[in-house]
C-alpha cells in the first residue's frame, strides 16, 4: 500500500489515476499554527474586593501527554525473519492520503513511520497512530475508497487486486488489497484496535512477493496491536 508521503509505510501507495494526483508517495498532516488572542487586562479591582493570585487566574493545563507508540510498531526482533535492515530512523509523521485511488487517512497528530529494505530490493513500511476516538472508522472509509479499480503513479498504470487472505482475532478492523504496475507492485494492509491505526505495505518487483510477504506480516503487526490497552 502507498501513502502520499515520503516516509511511511513505503511507496506502495500510488497516486490514483482517478485524481491524476504527481507521484507524492505521502502526504503528511501539518499541525495549523493557532493565534490565541489577547485579552485586554480588566480594570483594578474595588479596594474591598481582593485581587485574585496568578495561580488562581492560570487555566489548568490541557495538554495531553503523546500515547507511546513503540509497542504498536514492528522491531527489528519482530521483523528478524524478514532480514531486513532499517532505512534510516522512523519519523515522528503519519500520512493523511494513500496513493492508491488516492484513499485518505485520517490526520493524526500522534504518529510514527519507519521504512525497512530487503537485500531483494523490496521495501517494507510501517505507519502507526493513536488517535482520540476509536480507529475502525479509519479502515471503514479506506474500503469506501479502494474501489477505483485503476490509478496512474507518474504515468505508470496499477490495478487493484485482493490482497492478504488473513482473518486476524484481536482487531476491530482489517483491511488488505494490492496494486500492481508493469514494473513495481505493492501490497498493503491496514488494521485497527480501539484508538490505535497500523498500516502496512510492502512493495516487490512482483504482486505474488508483495502479498506473500504482507500475509506473512499481518499477524506480526496484528499480534502488536493486540497488546495495547487503550
Amino acid at each position: 500500500m502507498r501513502f502520499l508521503v515520503t516516509a511511511a509505510v513505503l511507496p506502495v501507495l500510488f497516486t490514483a489515476a482517478c485524481s491524476d494526483r504527481p507521484n507524492d508517495l505521502y502526504t503528511y498532516y501539518d499541525d495549523p499554527t493557532s493565534t490565541v488572542p489577547s485579552t485586554a487586562r480588566p480594570s483594578s479591582p474595588p479596594s474591598s474586593a481582593p485581587l485574585p493570585s496568578s495561580a488562581a487566574r492560570q487555566p489548568p493545563s490541557t495538554t495531553a501527554k503523546p500515547v507511546d507508540l513503540a509497542p504498536v510498531a514492528l522491531s527489528a526482533a519482530d521483523l528478524a525473519a524478514e532480514e531486513v535492515t532499517a532505512d534510516g530512523p522512523a519519523e515522528s509523521r503519519f500520512p493523511i492520503r494513500l496513493t492508491d485511488c488516492s484513499a485518505p487517512l485520517k490526520p493524526a497528530d500522534n504518529g510514527t513511520t519507519a521504512r525497512w529494505k530487503y537485500a531483494t530490493g523490496s521495501v517494507l513500511t510501517q505507519s502507526v497512530a493513536a488517535y482520540p476516538t476509536p480507529a475502525a472508522p479509519v479502515v471503514a472509509t479506506l474500503r469506501d475508497h479502494l474501489v477505483c479499480g485503476v490509478f496512474l503513479v507518474d504515468g505508470q498504470r496499477y490495478s487493484m487486486e485482493g490482497g492478504a487472505d488473513v482473518t486476524l482475532a484481536g482487531t476491530d478492523a482489517q483491511i488488505s488489497w494490492c496494486a500492481t504496475g508493469a514494473k513495481r507492485s505493492t501490497c498493503s494492509i491496514t488494521l485497527a484496535k480501539g484508538r490505535h491505526l497500523t498500516v502496512v505495505t510492502v512493495e516487490a518487483a512482483g504482486t505474488p512477493r508483495a502479498r506473500s510477504a504482507i500475509t506473512r506480516l499481518a499477524p506480526l503487526a496484528a499480534a502488536k496491536l493486540a497488546n495495547v490497552q487503550d
